[in-house]
């Protein structure tokens, strides 16, 4: 079967995953997921982007960024996974196709979608029964957010905001939002993750006009509601 047609524009919000070949592990120990943070850092120098939240799985990552003018998707995320498979090799000695296929990219909306996959991202680690609580997890944006732990890669989601007038508020409302999700994502898992773009109506009215394609199965409705890792704490 043939694989759908990218809907990428030069600017926008989205929900990319990139996964080890065979479900291979692409992360091995703490240098490693922070190497790959590190990449992002290096290649926003030259290529610009938002990054909102992430997730490094040992086989997989998941990310929520911005793609600003000028700067391609395609060609960030090829940067940055290869440079990555490159330090990989050099590690373990390793050899033979790294990733899997090509990423998933999810084009999203600028509205309530934005926080769902945030929370979606956040608490893969507790969905696959590695932790029980997100915070507990180290290689995630969930911290940031909830705790105020200082990363430098990551920049406020733009919907954070609403969470309260003042940060303390923000981060408790935040943390009862993610937490609040916990097994109420099989709507994004099962519906959102297999379209190429989700949003409001006029949102995907736009996307469907502007790329002259159609987003299949649309549903009405809002959804339901430093490096990141600190090895001292």
């Amino acid at each position: 079967m043939p694989r759908s047609a990218r809907i990428i524009p030069e600017e926008g919000y989205f929900h990319v995953i990139t996964r080890g070949n065979n479900g291979q592990k692409v992360f091995r120990e703490h240098e490693d997921y922070v190497r790959y943070l590190q990449l992002f850092a290096e290649v926003r120098r030259s290529h610009p982007f938002n990054l909102y939240h992430y997730c490094l799985m040992q086989n997989h990552v998941h990310l929520l960024l911005e793609t600003v003018k000028g700067s391609a998707l395609s060609v960030l995320m090829k940067k940055i996974n290869l440079k990555y498979f490159f330090y990989y090799r050099q590690k373990y000695g390793y050899a033979g196709h790294f990733w899997q296929d090509r990423y998933k990219s999810l084009l999203i909306g600028k509205d309530a979608y934005l926080l769902v996959c945030a929370a979606y991202i956040e608490l893969n680690p507790v969905r696959g029964g590695i932790v029980e609580e997100p915070g507990n997890y180290p290689y995630s944006s969930f911290n940031y957010y909830s705790r105020g732990q200082r990363c430098d890669l990551l920049k406020h989601n733009p919907l954070y905001v609403d969470f309260g007038v003042n940060e303390e508020q923000r981060r408790r409302g935040y943390a009862a939002y993610v937490i609040g999700q916990i097994g109420a994502l099989d709507d994004y898992e099962k519906k959102w993750l297999t379209k190429r773009a989700v949003g409001s109506e006029s949102f995907l009215d736009k996307i469907e006009q502007t790329f002259t394609t159609v987003i299949s199965r649309r549903f009405r409705g809002r959804p339901k509601k430093n490096l990141c890792y600190d090895p001292k704490k």
